[in-house]
């Protein structure tokens, strides 16, 4: 079994690892040093898998606790409430997940612009696609629409913020890579605004 201590000092290797807890419970570290837990049981002949969720923010013990929950629903015959992994990878799931664990480091104004950056641009969009689904000329027509009303930062923010869900979801396995790579040189280039010296000139 893991202990605290033991879990705190795992560090990330060149490739992902799994750490058994007991009773189906795993802690993944992946190779940029996110820690996921997971529950892993089988149903019906199956092997599934749940994410608990991302340590430090869930310890331990809460993780056993959540696992324990899932395993009286699976006894009882109820299924076990599904991670963003198993829904499909949508999109939007994994946009809330990659939120809630950014929440913590960001200031106020900088999660009340992500949301919306979210809301307005990205989700009507992309938010049901399962992400393996989602083509990197898609995410570019994104960029085009604001592109089109004079707003190509606006666009490069977008762009930005999609490539970040991506390299969130890769890390913790929801996909294999990050479309927005491949579109990034496709994009117009944002003008340099260029201010006047504070100095007058001899």
């Amino acid at each position: 079994m893991l202990t605290d201590s033991k879990v705190k000092t795992l560090k990330p290797a060149d490739i992902r690892k799994r750490y058994a807890d007991a009773d189906g419970l795993y802690l993944e570290v992946f190779t940029n040093g996110t820690k996921i837990w997971e529950y892993r049981y089988t149903l019906n002949g199956k092997r599934k898998m749940m994410s608990i969720g991302e340590y430090p923010m869930v310890g331990i013990r809460e993780a056993r606790e959540l696992r324990d929950q899932a395993r009286r629903r699976l006894f009882d015959g109820e299924p076990a409430k599904e991670s963003p992994a198993e829904s499909a990878h949508v999109f939007q799931a994994v946009a809330e997940q990659w939120r809630e664990n950014n929440n913590i480091r960001w200031t106020e104004k900088t999660r009340d612009i992500t949301r919306r950056r979210l809301e307005m641009y990205i989700l009507p969009f992309l938010g049901d696609r399962e992400l393996a689904e989602i083509k990197p000329a898609e995410i570019l027509s994104l960029a085009r629409r604001l592109e089109a009303k004079d707003e190509p930062e606006t666009a490069h923010r977008i762009v930005q913020l999609c490539g970040q869900i991506f390299q969130y979801a890769v890390a913790c396995g929801y996909c294999e890579f990050d479309p927005t790579q491949s579109i990034r040189r496709a994009l117009v280039p944002v003008k340099v605004k260029h201010f006047a010296s504070l100095t007058a000139p001899p």
